[in-house]
């Protein structure tokens, strides 16, 4: 009797799989077809039908000549009077901002750097949720309810 009911249990099982399966399946499938869609999007784009007479009017308009790209900027220069302009080589605001630097590049290793601690937590979760599952699907587990003699 307990053999006919395990077996049952395990066709329903497969039909579970099998339903999962064809569920993934048109997920993935589903899945595709938006990616394409969202592709192509720029390709179903109307196409510009141009008249005759809008043909005509942009052949008559006369061609911009190509002007290449200048070099420099020059614009008009104020020259500063007795020299009042220069403020000098300022070395304390220099040290300050690789001090500041230097500080930004320290927290950014503390954050950076993972804490050993999270880590295996981390790992023994993951191993102790697939533990769960494997036990949790294996046929040697017994039935939740009780067996009537």
């Amino acid at each position: 009797m307990e053999c006919i009911q395990k077996n049952v249990v395990t066709e329903k099982q497969i039909i579970d799989d099998k339903e999962r399966a064809v569920s993934r399946t048109a997920v993935f499938a589903l899945t595709l077809l938006c990616f394409f869609m969202g592709a192509t999007r720029d390709a179903l784009a109307t196409p510009i039908h141009a008249s005759t007479q809008q043909l005509l009017r942009q052949a008559q308009q006369p061609v911009m000549p190509y002007v290449p790209a200048q070099v420099g900027w020059k614009a008009p220069v104020s020259e500063p009077q007795n020299g009042s302009g220069f403020e000098g080589f300022n070395t304390t605001e220099i040290l300050r901002n690789a001090e500041s630097a230097r500080l930004r590049r320290a927290l950014l290793l503390q954050l950076v750097t993972p804490n050993p601690r999270v880590l295996l937590a981390f790992g023994a979760i993951i191993l102790l949720l697939r533990k769960m599952r494997t036990l949790h699907g294996s046929p040697g587990v017994p039935a939740p309810h009780p067996v009537k003699a």
